[in-house]
């Protein structure tokens, strides 16, 4: 995972070397809620980074995200004991860049790959689970300057769900 993640920065900084394309680097807070619903909500922190290459496909993007739980999500196993769980969120995602119209906003829907460990406290034991799966969902910014950008993201990630908002710099 350490060597995918390494690739994927070396790439995105030599893309903007040379291809000189906008790159982004964003960090934030998000809210996360288990997919099934049966666990409170906890909160993470997340990381994004980005290339637009409008020289070649016009906002068309290659996205990537890293999240881990500050405040874990809990809840009951069913049987009377309870859970806690952190989350660590690494993802891949090609997005496609949409200006609203008569506003400063962006919207840029996306869809990739998640890798996702979830572990837990059951019965005072860890237990670490790490799983791919199909990631989509919507981002959002608008400018503040030329820049920095307010971010949100809402995602689905396989397991859990995440809504986050953060603040973007433009490079």
């Amino acid at each position: 995972m350490k060597k995918i993640v390494s690739i994927g920065v070396v790439w995105l900084l030599l893309s903007k070397i040379v291809i000189g394309e906008i790159f982004y680097a964003s960090a934030g807070l998000g809210l996360e809620s288990s997919s099934d619903g049966r666990v409170t909500n906890g909160m993470n922190f997340i990381l994004n980074g980005g290339v637009f290459f409008d020289k070649i496909i016009p906002n068309l993007a290659l996205l990537g995200e890293g999240s881990y739980t500050l405040i874990p999500l809990s809840g009951n196993d069913g049987i009377g004991k309870n859970k806690n769980f952190t989350i660590l969120n690494i993802g891949a995602y090609v997005g496609y860049r949409i200006k609203l119209r008569h506003t400063n906003i962006h919207v840029i829907p996306h869809i990739g790959v998640n890798y996702q460990k979830i572990s837990d406290n059951i019965y005072n034991s860890n237990r670490t689970d790490g799983a791919e799966a199909l990631s989509y969902g919507i981002s959002g910014y608008f400018p503040l300057t030329n820049n920095l950008n307010v971010r949100l993201d809402i995602a689905d990630k396989g397991d859990s769900n995440n809504m986050s908002i953060g603040v973007e710099f433009l490079f």
